[in-house]
């Protein structure tokens, strides 16, 4: 099948889409070492369909690959979505412990301070 073939594009959006929807289950489950692995593996999907689409003008115009582009539009929202939510709480957690790190020093008490003993000749 030729790079530029209709088909080479469908499959490489198809196969976007299932990284779209293992990526938004990893975030949910909180797994980032997969999340990871899956982004990568969607930004060589990207650049290849970058290349085929650039490569072919009448491709950009087929109906199916747009449906499917907007599709994976609208997906990749939702997973930039709830990463955004995930920072969030993140960022509020860490805020709370940093104000209860803080906190639990002002509770610090201070042992009681020896004495000073002064010269031999006072």
């Amino acid at each position: 099948m030729a790079e530029h073939h209709p088909e080479a594009a469908l499959t490489l959006l198809e196969s976007w889409r299932i990284a779209l929807v293992r990526q938004s289950r990893a975030i949910a489950q909180g797994n980032m070492e997969e999340l990871e692995v899956l982004v990568t593996q969607s930004a060589k999907i990207q650049r290849q369909l970058g290349k085929i689409l650039a490569s072919s003008s009448t491709l950009i115009h087929d109906r199916k690959i747009a449906g499917l582009i907007k599709a994976l539009h609208l997906e990749q929202g939702q997973v930039i979505d709830s990463l955004s939510t995930q920072t969030e709480k993140l960022a509020h957690e860490i805020g709370a412990l940093r104000k209860d790190k803080a906190s639990l020093k002002g509770y610090r008490q201070k042992k009681p301070a020896q004495p000073r003993f002064k010269s031999e000749r006072t």
